[in-house]
């Protein structure tokens, strides 16, 4: 029987489903340019998706800069303004500002690595 590690609005998630969707993220952000030291911006609401994308970034030595699902474009474009990311990965279903995030590559995590 299979251990429930993490439970979200979807349901329940194991250690090796949630380890197969990190893995298939760290590809997926390696394949886009990021690597050790890099800022990545996770723009996420709190479920599987944005803790799988938070290990994958931090499993590579990049750095996870973290922002809530609701952030308006001030507080996003503020945060790329101080950290400069590579780019910007939210999680489904996630509404962002308009003209937040110009000049930064910005990614579904779904459409990155598809739906694992």
């Amino acid at each position: 029987m299979a251990v429930t590690d993490l439970v979200d609005r979807q349901g329940p998630v194991t250690a090796d489903e949630l380890e197969t969707r990190v893995s298939a993220l760290r590809g997926a952000l390696i394949a886009e340019g990021v690597g050790e030291g890099d800022a990545v911006l996770l723009i996420a609401a709190n479920e599987r998706e944005s803790v799988a994308a938070y290990h994958a970034i931090t499993g590579i030595g990049a750095t996870a800069v973290l922002s809530h699902a609701g952030a308006g474009a001030s507080e996003l474009r503020h945060a790329c303004e101080v950290t400069s990311p590579r780019l910007a990965l939210f999680s489904p279903g996630t509404e962002l500002a308009a003209g937040a995030l110009d000049g930064v590559a910005v990614f579904e995590s779904t459409s990155l690595a598809g739906d694992a």
